[in-house]
């Protein structure tokens, strides 16, 4: 084998021979391939016959060009921040998918507390946790996360959470684009008195 764009990682066997037995004109010569979780696009190396063993054999074509098509897929954050204001409604978080996306995939994810609480800020209201698993059918290169904002009347200010790819399936997490840094900022206006005293 004589490698062009693969390496001696993608096939599992470099060399070896051949037999073909009395009368017969045709013999399969296997090559196996490595199938890792490697996003690497296709990839290529030949197959070149060395010399025959029987005298008087004459090799017409020795060289065979094989591609490897790749079969794997990484799933990453669209980006690294979100802001919503907190009238927002529904704070959408895109999910990206790069690849083979022939088949589907998943990706399981969480929020984590900061400042804004789950079950007062975001999420579902009085449930203190929020996570789930996210669906990209064949072919999808991206999906949204969907997580309800809830509004309020108090005065809280700017407030944010965080939102984790956890775990992914048909596919591979990308580890350095897994994160994203959510801020809810204040929809709501107060009056207050400018000093707490006064004197005439």
């Amino acid at each position: 084998i004589v490698h062009g764009s693969t390496s001696a990682a993608d096939v599992g066997t470099s060399s070896g021979t051949v037999s073909f037995a009395a009368s017969a004109t045709s013999v399969a010569l296997n090559v196996t391939t490595v199938n890792d979780t490697l996003i690497e696009g296709p990839e290529t190396f030949q197959v070149v016959l060395g010399t025959p063993s029987l005298a008087g054999v004459v090799i017409a074509n020795g060289t065979g060009m094989v591609t490897i098509t790749d079969n794997d897929s990484l799933v990453a954050v669209g980006a690294a921040t979100a802001t919503i204001a907190e009238n927002g409604g529904t704070l959408q978080i895109p999910v990206t998918r790069s690849g083979a996306l022939g088949t589907a995939a998943s990706v399981a994810w969480s929020a984590t507390n900061g400042t804004a609480k789950a079950g007062t800020d975001f999420g579902t209201s009085g449930v203190t946790t929020i996570s789930g698993s996210l669906s990209l059918p064949a072919n999808a290169a991206s999906a949204n996360i969907a997580i309800p904002i809830l509004n309020n009347a108090a005065i809280t200010g700017s407030r944010d959470f965080t939102v984790t790819l956890n775990t992914a399936t048909g596919a591979t997490l990308d580890a350095n684009n897994k994160t994203v840094a959510v801020t809810i900022t204040e929809d709501d206006k107060g009056i207050a008195m400018a000093a707490a005293t006064a004197s005439a």
